[in-house]
């Protein structure tokens, strides 16, 4: 598998499950918790050999007619969360139709939201405009508070996007990250939503006649965000005509906002920017204990809707007191999902490179032990990752390779 005598073998998961889907992993002790979005099995007619009729063949024809249909696929979709052990493997503890989902479980496993977002696609060929879109789009949020064992549906209004839910480790105060942008808060672990009010630099969306007009100008969702130990939100929205406060220069770039829970923020317009960082995307975002801010950036052609991400010039910034301390390349032709802040300041993020014919092509890793002044890089082997996980307390990256469970502490 590529560097193979730095990860430890500990078990096989999810050798069961179908279709052999990505997912997102979560350790804790002997626990096992994944969340995944997956497509229906599809499987076909078998015809009898000539040779030997006791040895069926397998067809091009579908088992079920429903299969022929690509909405109809598209329709039974769904999002999954499976639990398990490392000595036993997982199972599915629930699973709801969805086409797209986010998830957030709760440092000791007990507490687990999931949504869903369901597009009705035998509808999508009716609609007239872009705005009626969302008419077929069904949003739901779900929560468990006995580590996935049950699991109750909020209520939530059902055309309301839902780009990610998140929580502080209480598990009652958190937030829905969506669309638009937009943003709730709520303080009862979801029970009830407060609408925030976004700033108009941020909710200016869509200005132009053309839809190249209307990408070209605003945001329309944020790119990364995270809370803090205080349960602080820190969210990030690029834009491409900020104008910051004392100037008449505008500028392009990620502007980054702090709502402190103690404020009990409803409008984001009665706080100013934490920081702003000039010509890059930041992909996302973590802060350590004496709020430095630790971002994994993208840089290209903001004006080209159709960019590859291999053509994405991958970075990384450092804030301190808001001020750009360290401004690291990565370079181009890599995809890296997430940035982790672990023990003794070490950063990790890992992802794949890009070939030039923009297949994926090798997993690959970056390590820092210095808050990112200089970077290890580690090449994973072929690009067949399933599922990693970071647990911070100890430093140790997981990684599902197949259906093999690896691990190795940085």
């Amino acid at each position: 598998m590529g560097n193979s005598d730095v990860w430890t073998f500990k078990t096989e998961l999810m050798k069961n499950i179908k279709p052999y889907d990505g997912a997102d992993l979560r350790l804790n002790g002997n626990n096992v918790f994944l969340m995944q979005v997956t497509q229906p099995v599809l499987e076909f007619k078998t015809a009898v050999s000539s040779v030997n009729d006791n040895d069926p063949i397998p067809t091009t024809e579908f088992k079920e007619d429903w299969m022929n249909d690509s909405y109809e696929v598209l329709n039974r979709m769904s999002v999954r969360v499976l639990k398990g052990t490392l000595e036993n493997d997982v199972n599915i503890c629930f699973e709801t139709k969805g086409q797209d989902g986010s998830w957030w479980i709760s440092d000791d496993t007990k507490t687990i939201y999931v949504t869903s977002d369901w597009l009705d696609n035998h509808k999508i060929n009716e609609y007239v405009s872009e705005d009626e879109y969302i008419n077929f789009t069904y949003f739901s949020i779900y929560k468990s508070v006995d580590g996935g064992e049950i699991f109750k549906k909020l209520a939530w209004p059902e055309h309301n996007r839902i780009t990610q839910i998140l929580f502080a480790q209480d598990g009652k105060r958190g937030y829905i990250v969506a669309g638009g942008p937009s943003l709730w808060r709520t303080e009862d672990g979801g029970e009830s939503w407060q609408k925030i009010i976004i700033p108009k630099q941020l909710s200016n969306v869509g200005i132009g006649d053309t839809a190249l007009e209307r990408y070209q100008n605003e945001i329309t969702t944020f790119d990364a965000y995270t809370i803090d130990g205080e349960g602080n939100l820190l969210i990030v929205g690029f834009i491409k005509r900020w104008q910051p406060k004392d100037s008449n220069e505008k500028k392009q770039g990620s502007v980054i906002y702090q709502l402190k829970w103690s404020d009990n923020l409803s409008d984001m317009n009665q706080i100013e920017p934490l920081a702003f960082v000039d010509n890059v995307k930041v992909s996302d975002i973590e802060v350590s204990s004496n709020n430095e801010l630790y971002l994994l950036t993208e840089h290209y052609n903001f004006s080209d809707p159709n960019v590859h991400p291999k053509d994405k010039e991958v970075g990384f910034i450092h804030l301190q007191d808001e001020k750009e301390v360290v401004r690291h390349v990565f370079g181009k032709k890599l995809f890296l999902g997430k940035l982790y802040l672990g023990k003794n300041d070490l950063l990790y993020t890992s992802g794949f490179t890009w070939t030039s014919g923009g297949l994926q092509d090798n997993d690959f890793a970056f390590i820092s032990k210095d808050k990112g002044n200089s970077w290890q890089a580690i090449n994973d082997g072929r690009a067949s990752a399933r599922a990693s996980y970071f647990d911070k307390e100890n430093n140790t990256v997981w990684l599902l390779k197949i259906n093999s469970l690896y691990f190795k502490v940085l």
